[in-house]
């Protein structure tokens, strides 16, 4: 287990990261960035563009980062396999299989 013991800058610097992390992984949140997709329709069509995905997202980074420490942004990888549209049935699926590894 790795120790969350951080400083104010280097905490800001690994949310800064995970949120890069986050966002290299993210297709949809890559779009909003880059202005392909608005807010708005960001949070129409995708779980991924709403407070409960952003604080459950911040949960896993933090349980990542504990356990393989700053190795845990390879294990982000994983969000580019998911569809987080609004009503793919299939999500319940991924989230499952992300869960096992």
């Amino acid at each position: 287990m790795v120790s969350l013991e951080l400083n104010e800058n280097q905490t800001k610097e690994m949310i800064i990261s995970f949120f890069n992390a986050c966002t290299e992984n993210l297709s949809e949140w890559k779009d909003v960035v880059s202005g392909i997709l608005s807010p708005y329709n960001f949070r129409k069509q995708y779980i991924s563009g709403h407070a409960i995905f952003i604080k459950s997202i911040g949960v896993v980074g933090n349980t990542l980062y504990k356990k393989y420490g700053k190795a845990y942004f390879k294990r982000m990888a994983s969000l580019a396999e998911i569809c987080f549209k609004k009503g793919v049935s299939v999500i319940a699926r991924n989230c499952n299989e992300w869960n096992k590894n």
